[in-house]
């Protein structure tokens, strides 16, 4: 989900209207105190997204980490009910850390934690990308920097997009 909200905040700059999910109620609690009324953020699960307030679908989703608590097995589900989220043409910007691996960090910033981050496996990701119809338009892999305080971990960035129906090459 959209977490503490500062990734919908920078959007939001760029001239973007955006809109916050988590499902988190805590989350979004803390996105709405730290941006105000300026940017709305709502209680949501990403697997089943409302449509958005002036369109049938959405034109883009951005899920910046926001599939790091989900279990492999649950990767496949969830990046399908974000394509179909999606208007035809509309766009899919996900970050995922890579690995095979679940971590506890047990704290965060000095405050104790009950969270589990789950690191997915490259290949799985784009194969989901795939399997729930989008196309993959491209895709990084980046090292952690080690000066900003990341944990870390490879990240992977991809960005996918709905096809048009009808559209050549479609």
């Amino acid at each position: 989900g959209c977490g503490p909200g500062h990734v919908a905040f920078h959007l939001a700059l760029a001239g973007a209207d955006a809109l916050g999910f988590d499902v988190s109620s805590q989350m979004v609690a803390e996105a709405r105190a730290r941006f105000g009324p300026e940017l709305a953020f709502e209680v949501a699960d990403l697997r089943s997204l409302p449509a958005p307030p002036s369109a049938p679908a959405w034109s883009a989703i951005v899920a910046w980490y926001s599939l790091v608590h989900l279990a492999g097995s649950e990767l496949a589900g969830a990046v399908e009910a974000l394509a179909s989220s999606l208007a035809p043409g509309g766009w899919l910007a996900l970050a995922v850390h890579v690995g095979e691996e679940v971590r506890d960090p047990g704290e965060l910033f000095g405050v104790r934690v009950d969270l589990t981050f789950v690191l997915h496996d490259q290949a799985q990701v784009l194969a989901a990308v795939a399997g729930a119809g989008l196309e993959e338009l491209e895709w990084y892999r980046r090292s952690a920097l080690p000066a900003s305080g990341e944990a870390d971990t490879e990240r992977l960035y991809v960005l996918a997009r709905r096809p048009v129906v009808g559209a050549v090459g479609s």
